[in-house]
């Protein structure tokens, strides 16, 4: 099973838009965003602990929805919901900010 987390587009009419917005996370070229579209593979990927890039596929998706481009969410290489990623991310956060207290209290 992979610990992964990711994005993925089934297609897009306007591969402009799509390039336009991986390029904000990830230099990528145009060919390699074209080829993982046509591939069905993850236009981004990161390691299910990564808290910065939980939160980058969040942005990324709401990027695209703005667009009116579908997105699929993965996490362990199984589709998920929005939610559950922004459950997630709440987690981490609340994670994080425990930690800073405690250190804040030594």
């Amino acid at each position: 099973m992979s610990s992964t987390i990711g994005i993925k587009i089934s297609s897009t009419e306007s591969l402009a838009k799509v390039v336009s917005i991986i390029r904000k996370y990830e230099s990528l070229s145009i060919s390699e965003i074209k080829k993982r579209i046509d591939s069905n593979s993850y236009l981004l990927t990161y390691g299910y602990t990564d808290d910065k890039g939980l939160n980058t596929l969040l942005k990324c998706h709401k990027e695209f929805s703005a667009l009116g481009i579908s997105t699929q969410l993965f996490e362990h290489d199984r589709p998920c919901e929005l939610q559950f990623f922004k459950n997630l991310s709440k987690t981490y956060q609340e994670i994080s900010d425990e930690i800073d207290a405690e250190d804040d209290e030594e």
